[in-house]
């Protein structure tokens, strides 16, 4: 049980340490190295993981 959520948490690590696509990183919303609103891409279902990872 221990390794599940030793995984869980290193696989949201993962997902928020990482730059997000270049798309993304020339977006308006991207200023100072933060996102400021980030409803759109939400809307759109962007995000590192599915972006990157899920075309494995």
């Amino acid at each position: 049980m221990k390794h599940i959520f030793l995984f869980i948490i290193l696989l949201f690590l993962f997902e928020t340490c990482f730059p997000i696509d270049p798309e993304r990183i020339r977006s308006s919303h991207f200023q100072d190295g933060k996102y400021h609103n980030i409803e759109e891409d939400v809307r759109l279902n962007k995000n590192f993981f599915r972006s990157y990872v899920g075309k494995f």
